[in-house]
């Protein structure tokens, strides 16, 4: 008995000791995120194991690891009994007639959640359900369970084995076979009566992405200037999901109210640990979603299970018009989730730009006397890692920046957009605990082979992009290049701008540079960031030759020429030409003057049955207003910079500069 005893001991005295213990079980461990369910590593389905050597690597890179069980390469199958969900009621009316389960000599374990795990080896060669009813699962294959001496993430208990732990017992039974045939099973509510609040007992979430989502979903819908007891509940809702952000989700939605207070916030927060720890009853994330849902929400999660049975839902326009403003990563730049672009031509200094905005969100500090929210960043170095150790070593240098500790990581290798490699590079955000920028540099890189004008390969890839966002919850920022008409904008598809939420267009006039808000969707354009480059010491090679890279310096003035203001240079395209120097040579005109005189000093294709030539002036116009050659204001077309010069028509002799000039 004492040899027992001290060999329990042995196994769960830490969470390394006790992973070996269940390998050497044949059960396929992997590690768990600390306060958390979620996997440490990415493809947990292929590499959760049970060698020895990978498991201390593991637990030596995670020493607080939680242990997950994968179920199918262990041959295992679970019953998960939630009791938060009605599990307590569907297990006992359901052992009524089965038997009681811990009659079967299986494995019985309680959940730091206050549920209970029957654990069972599975029935070879059969395909099992994975729910038997209300609050009761059936883990098998592709899920995982926790197991002892994990903590539980939100009630701070430790799951512990209800008698003996497995490796003391004979070997497990096979899950009986009336537990997954019996035809009278409680089977799940179809998706029509399907109720948003069930799966949300007072627990917690399991922290995905796609949760995360749905809580700031859910918080956007609801104002937050509200009496203090509807206030605290909201929020004591919120930190109890348990997903990762939910302190900061909540503080930022109390912040938009007058009432606010950090004293009282950070007390409430306290009072809600306290609770929790000793075991207390709060609310859980129905109260939230309820919440939410009255104010004229509608749950992503019920919209994907079809519960209505309605593709779409007309909101109210006063529960509409209470949604919360934008939240905003960089104020009035980018917001918190979408997709960009930072364009420019080769050496203009839009990938040192880049770095320099994702590093000032890493570290939490204002860009430009912007307010920066902080979080990690992970950059997709795909043009070269050694250009790119050098420019982070060079940034560290000449900001004091520390490395170790900031929230950036690095994906080294060059991912292809064309294919599915959005979802690997997602899971290994999320396997590197999310992030809230995600910065691909640049687009040519990860597009190997692909037709940058065509409209379906582009199509594609910003489709993956879009779904890489929505699947970390992150701004996915582009960089690209120019095309070589640059005042066309970005290089190839000319549907990338209008795919994009931010649009930021970097351009160079000798060593001055400009980065040029020329997309703004949710606020203002037409911002411009002047910066130029400095050079940076970051060492010497092997034969004693010093090293150096650049860093952005951020400067106050725009960029002038020695001749005065600096004035746009000249645009290259055949029909911009035309349309520009209507406008320069006949002074502020209406838009339909500047395409009547440009579409009459241009050539008609003969081979054409219609007239194109208007539209191609006007494409022309739109394509200079983008490009900061001329504004328009109210139905006036001038010159960017100042008033047009008046023309003299004496001055001109008639000889056109080129085909098709005035």
């Amino acid at each position: 008995m004492a040899q027992a005893l001290k060999k329990e001991a042995q196994i769960v005295s830490t969470p390394m000791s006790a992973a070996i213990a269940y390998a050497a079980m044949g059960w396929h461990v992997l590690p768990v995120r600390p306060g958390s369910k979620v996997p440490l590593i990415e493809r947990w389905q292929e590499r959760a194991t049970c060698d020895v050597h990978a498991i201390r690597d593991w637990w030596q890179k995670w020493p607080k690891a939680g242990i997950g069980v994968h179920c199918g390469s262990s041959g295992l199958a679970v019953i998960d009994v939630d009791p938060r969900n009605g599990g307590t009621a569907t297990i006992d009316a359901m052992q009524v007639e089965r038997g009681f389960l811990w009659d079967q000599d299986c494995a019985i374990a309680r959940t730091g959640g206050g549920g209970w795990h029957y654990v069972f080896s599975a029935p070879e060669g059969i395909r099992l359900p994975g729910k038997l009813g209300p609050g009761v699962d059936l883990l098998n294959g592709d899920r995982y369970f926790i197991v002892e001496p994990t903590v539980h993430p939100v009630t701070g208990r430790a799951y512990r084995w209800d008698g003996p732990h497995p490796a003391n017992m004979p070997p497990l039974p096979a899950l009986p076979e009336v537990w997954w045939t019996s035809a009278d099973a409680p089977t799940v509510a179809s998706p029509d009566a399907w109720d948003p609040l069930a799966d949300f007992g007072p627990d917690h979430l399991e922290d995905t992405p796609a949760n995360r989502r749905r809580v700031k979903s859910a918080l956007d819908a609801l104002s937050a200037d509200i009496d203090y007891p509807e206030w605290r509940n909201i929020v004591f809702s919120v930190l109890s999901t348990g997903v990762t952000d939910a302190a900061d989700m909540a503080r930022k939605w109390s912040e938009a109210s007058d009432r606010f207070e950090d004293r009282t916030f950070e007390l409430l927060v306290r009072s809600f640990r306290e609770e929790r720890r000793h075991g207390g009853a709060l609310i859980g994330p129905g109260s939230l979603f309820r919440a939410a849902k009255e104010a004229g929400w509608t749950d992503p999660k019920k919209a994907e299970k079809g519960a209505s049975g309605k593709r779409f839902d007309v909101i109210p326009a006063h529960a509409f018009a209470r949604a919360a403003p934008v939240s905003w990563l960089v104020r009035d730049l980018l917001q918190r989730d979408g997709l960009g672009v930072i364009f420019g031509e080769a050496g203009s200094g839009k990938s040192f730009l880049a770095l320099d905005l994702s590093t000032a969100i890493a570290s939490g500090q204002e860009w430009r006397g912007l307010a920066v929210e902080a979080g990690r960043v992970v950059y997709i170095a795909a043009e070269g890692a050694g250009g790119f150790r050098k420019r982070l070593q060079a940034i560290s240098d000449a900001q004091g920046l520390q490395l170790e500790g900031l929230a950036l990581g690095v994906i080294a290798d060059v991912p292809n957009f064309l294919t599915d490699d959005d979802k690997a590079i997602a899971e290994a955000v999320t396997a590197a605990g999310g992030a809230v920028l995600i910065t691909i540099d640049t687009l040519a890189s990860v597009t190997p082979g692909g037709n940058e004008n065509s409209g379906e390969d582009m199509g594609e890839v910003i489709a993956r992009c879009k779904r890489l966002q929505s699947e970390t919850g992150a701004f996915v920022m582009l960089v690209h290049h120019s095309g070589k008409d640059a005042s066309r904008g970005a290089r190839g598809w000319s549907g990338l701008r209008a795919a994009v939420d931010v649009e930021i267009e970097v351009t160079r006039t000798g060593e001055d540079r400009i980065a040029r808000v020329s997309k703004q969707k949710d606020g203002e354009d037409g911002g411009q960031f002047p910066f130029r480059l400095k050079t940076v010491d970051v060492g010497a090679d092997t034969d004693g030759n010093p090293v150096t890279s650049c860093v952005v310096e951020h400067v106050d003035n725009v960029p002038t020429t020695e001749g005065g203001d600096r004035k746009p240079c000249r645009p290259k395209g055949k029909n911009q030409r035309i349309v520009f120097e209507v406008v320069e040579k006949f002074g502020p005109c209406s838009v339909d003057e500047v395409l009547s005189t440009a579409a009459n000093h241009m050539i008609k294709d003969p081979q054409s049955r219609t007239d194109k030539r208007r539209d191609r002036a006007r494409e022309a116009l739109e394509a200079l207003i983008v490009g900061k050659f001329l504004v328009q204001e109210n139905a006036v077309i001038r010159l960017d910079g100042g008033d047009s010069p008046e023309w003299d028509a004496g001055i001109d002799d008639g000889k056109p500069e080129f085909e098709g000039a005035l």
